[in-house]
């Protein structure tokens, strides 16, 4: 659930990566919702350093990635920045 794709700011692709190791704070964003299918959590997502795996250069992640319900996936919103 957690390995999603994130886009170099350097050579403009796409590459996927576990973000796991990269949660700083998960959140449950909305208990519980209209359809009863349970909370929606926001997992805070924090890495200093990667690289990319098409073009070598250094960056920075940071973003949120939401389950809904809890234990699947429903969004990420990444953004990766050049070191």
């Amino acid at each position: 659930m957690f390995t999603q794709s994130v886009e170099c700011p350097c050579c403009g692709k796409n590459f996927a990566e576990d973000w796991s190791d990269y949660i700083t704070s998960s959140d449950v964003v909305e208990e519980d919702r209209e359809s009863r299918m349970g909370a929606e959590i926001e997992h805070t997502i924090e890495c200093d350093e990667i690289k990319c795996p098409n073009c070598g250069k250094l960056l920075s992640v940071s973003g949120s990635i939401w389950e809904y319900p809890e234990g699947a996936y429903n969004y990420h919103e990444l953004q990766a920045t050049e070191i």
